[in-house]
């Protein structure tokens, strides 16, 4: 959720070069048939230096061998998506959780989108292990697939040309057929991680103080 579910909870901006991240395909796509998260090219130096920072280990995208416990520890992915022109601005964007607000004074009413790593890992009940649904080597643009709509309601204004979206406490996601399967389309290692004795310290799986970091794209 966008809303912290504890005190004290940073915000990690990534260094993004906005106009790189949405130039290809007229900006960054949102379509329910993708399956996973594919961000631009242009994303990948910043997202794995931060993502070291924060959790403590290199990123992968081989199997882990973690918990349910450590996934919820992963960083929340906050995506800042651009108001239309034609947003209602009669109100207080601070009142509404998932517009920018104080978060960003200069571009208020823009729109937050949190992506909680529940969602952007995936288990596979096969193996025991998860594996991240995120591909940072694109050259084809950036989209955001079904794993960042998980959780949300959306309304799609065709007469208007705009998307809206608010979270949803409803949704309960559908079994994946395919986690009945070794999910192995490449040979990679399985990774594992030690619960309580991570790098960084010893309480919590990846250090003394539990990744709670987001992720705009502003």
């Amino acid at each position: 959720s966008i809303v912290p579910d504890r005190e004290n909870q940073a915000v990690v901006r990534l260094s993004l070069d906005e106009e790189k991240f949405n130039e290809k395909n007229g900006g960054t796509i949102l379509d329910s048939g993708v399956p996973l998260l594919i961000f631009d090219e242009s994303l990948q130096e910043s997202f794995l230096a931060e993502w070291k920072k924060i959790v403590g280990t290199e990123f992968t995208f081989g199997k882990m061998l973690i918990t349910e416990n450590d996934v919820k520890a992963l960083p929340t992915l906050i995506f800042q998506i651009k108001a239309h022109d034609g947003v209602d601005k009669s109100f207080n964007p601070r009142t509404v959780p998932n517009m920018a607000g104080d978060r960003d004074p200069q571009n208020p009413f823009d729109a937050l989108l949190a992506i909680p790593a529940t969602h952007y890992m995936e288990y596979n009940p096969s193996t025991g292990t998860y594996r991240a649904k995120i591909n940072l080597f694109s050259k084809m643009g950036s989209f955001l697939g079904i794993n960042a709509m998980q959780g949300h309601a959306f309304f799609y204004d065709l007469a208007k040309d705009r998307i809206g979206f608010a979270e949803s406490y409803n949704c309960r996601p559908k079994r994946n057929p395919g986690g009945f399967v070794d999910d192995d389309m490449f040979e990679l290692p399985s990774v594992q991680i030690q619960t309580g004795t991570g790098p960084g310290g010893p309480n919590g799986p990846f250090g003394s103080e539990p990744p709670d970091g987001g992720m705009p794209d502003d």
